[in-house]
């Protein structure tokens, strides 16, 4: 995943100040301005200036910041994600106020100082970019962390249950019999003779336990009985076929309550009509396996020409291996590691799409995009390239 590395030197060697800007997808998926880092490289070039008026920093202070400007070469080069840096996330405030404390002049002009920069964070972080809801799912306030009215027979049970959102919803297992086996395959690759997950996964699919589908309600696709409607459940089928997974009609799907998954919706339940309430929840729906793998169409020689030269030109954000997914409009390679789309048209043009841009941007047509002179410009990813405050979406 290199969702939040930078593209370039220069990206990483500005990290520490883009880490300031009140965006999302810096270092985290949410808006998280970090004055503090900026702050330590102020404060460390006014040190720097003022030598011959100061004593040198003393010697903790100076192991520290050599710690903290070492730390992220390997976090740049390995992730850039935040979770991954949290050490060093607490060591900078203590830094700045060593360094601060280390300025010319006098102790009320350095506190002055350090109270400037506590009141800068403070503000860009609970006024500029209230963090309050901006992650959780939903709040923890009331026993049980995680309601689910699950039937007696399940719990009482191992099973396999298969998840196919890209939130698993994992605080739910523990609710369930702790010998059963979760699966979740919203970006598992279905080819068992390349990856050992899906070989995992099969061996489990073809266990002897009961295998269920575990999937949040949708109330405006429920039919009578607070079931999916025919509509739904082939669209379910369509997602799980190339698992070779298909819902078990001979059985209905029964709707599982959460009070949690209704606060997400609608928050305060008392304000919301007890019918609505009465639709959210989980389906758990049966499976059977192995069901017959429907193949599409295979998508023309052509569109797998327009993949491979994309791979070639941008390899960093179109790696080789993806899987050529053919649907009614043209054909598609998912990159899920690069958070990238290519999609090749029936019309003849070719697109991709990050997946924090808001449409799909062109490349050219096919003929363009397959010709000996076809270059592309992988320095200019459209909701990536570039530092927070120039990326275009």
């Amino acid at each position: 995943m290199i969702r939040f590395m930078p593209d370039t030197w220069f990206e990483a060697v500005m990290r520490p100040i883009a880490m300031a800007a009140p965006n999302g997808h810096v270092y985290v998926e949410i808006m998280a301005p970090d004055l503090r880092f900026a702050f330590a490289i102020g404060l460390a070039a006014m040190l720097l200036l003022s030598l011959r008026r100061r004593p040198p920093l003393n010697r903790p202070t100076r192991t520290l910041l050599a710690l903290v400007a070492l730390a992220f070469v390997p976090w740049l080069l390995t992730s850039g994600n935040g979770r991954y840096f949290i050490p060093y996330l607490l060591i900078a405030g203590p830094l700045c106020i060593a360094l601060a404390w280390a300025l010319p002049g006098t102790k009320a002009i350095r506190g002055a100082a350090i109270g400037l920069m506590l009141g800068l964070q403070v503000f860009v972080v609970l006024y500029a970019t209230n963090p309050w809801r901006s992650w959780s799912l939903t709040h923890w306030q009331e026993a049980p962390y995680f309601d689910v009215a699950i039937p007696a027979d399940v719990r009482a049970a191992p099973a396999t249950f298969v998840t196919i959102t890209s939130i698993s919803y994992s605080l739910v297992y523990p609710l369930f019999h702790p010998q059963s086996h979760w699966i979740n395959i919203s970006s598992m690759i279905a080819d068992t003779a390349r990856s050992i997950e899906a070989r995992r996964a099969h061996a489990l699919f073809a266990g002897t336990r009961p295998l269920y589908l575990l999937v949040p309600s949708q109330p405006m696709h429920m039919a009578s009985g607070n079931v999916p409607n025919a509509e739904l459940q082939d669209v379910i089928d369509l997602r799980l076929n190339s698992h070779r997974l298909a819902l078990d009609r001979s059985q209905p799907c029964r709707l599982m309550l959460s009070r949690r998954l209704a606060m997400e919706a609608y928050g305060d339940l008392a304000k919301a009509k007890p019918e609505r309430v009465a639709q959210l929840g989980f389906w758990l729906c049966p499976l059977r396996y192995p069901a017959e793998r429907k193949t599409a169409p295979p998508a023309p020689a052509t569109f797998d020409a327009v993949f491979r030269k994309l791979e070639q030109a941008c390899p960093r954000f179109f790696p080789p291996g993806a899987e050529t997914v053919p649907f009614g409009a043209g054909a598609m390679r998912n990159y899920s590691g690069a958070d990238m789309k290519v999609l090749v048209a029936d019309d003849g043009m070719v697109y991709y799409k990050y997946w924090r841009a808001l449409n799909f941007e062109p490349v050219g047509s096919i003929a363009e995009v397959t010709s000996d002179n076809f270059k592309m410009d992988c320095s200019n990813m459209r909701g990536r390239s570039g530092l927070p405050w120039e990326r275009a979406i």
